[in-house]
This record gives structure tokens, sequence and C-alpha cells, in this order.
């Protein structure tokens, strides 16, 4: 998909009610639900900082950082959580008291 595409990403404008929810969502739902099947036109542009390119160029810039921090011990993980900015970790702790209340729900 190109970048001069006019499928530009709403995440980038949303504000964070509609980001922790998932509103911005919802018309490609609505296209999904109406036409049965979606194409890659549907599908809205990826951010630049969300592209394999960017996101591969920072991994290696953050291993070879560890390698340098921790030579005789490199930690792939930490370098990992530091690429994606710790935003893997606050989504897993937005998702705890969720799963409990799944479990709660499910065994009365």
């Amino acid at each position: 998909m190109s970048s001069s595409s006019n499928n530009s990403n709403p995440l980038l404008q949303v504000n964070i009610f509609s980001r922790f929810f998932h509103c911005w969502l919802s018309s490609l739902i609505t296209k999904s639900h109406k036409q049965g099947i979606l194409h890659l036109d549907d599908l809205y542009d990826l951010p630049d900082y969300l592209k394999s390119t960017s996101l591969t160029n920072k991994l290696e810039e953050n291993w070879l950082n560890e390698i340098k921090r921790c030579p005789q011990n490199p930690n792939l993980i930490r370098a990992t959580l530091h690429t994606m900015e710790w935003k893997l970790i606050l989504f897993g702790l937005l998702l705890i008291p969720l799963s409990l209340i799944k479990i709660n729900n499910k065994y009365p």
C-alpha cells in the first residue's frame, strides 16, 4: 500500500479515549459488516513508526546498545522492550483486570 493513498490512519489524530476503546476502528468494522469482506485498499495506511523497516532499525540499534552495555550477557528482551518503548507492558497491565473480570464472571 503506498504512502500516497488517501487511507490515512485515524489513529494518528484520535484522543486517548478513542485509542483505549478502539473507537477509531468503527468505520472499518461497519464497512466489513456491510461488505462481508475487507480488501487491502480498505485498510488504513500504517504509521511510519510501526513499519517493519523502522522497527527493525530501532531494534538493531537497541541490540547494539545492549551488547555495549552488557557484553557478557546481552538481553534481547530488554532491547525489544526499549524498541517498543514499554508499550507492551502497559497494554499487558491493562489486560490483567480484564482477564480477572472474565474469570470472575465465568465462575460466580
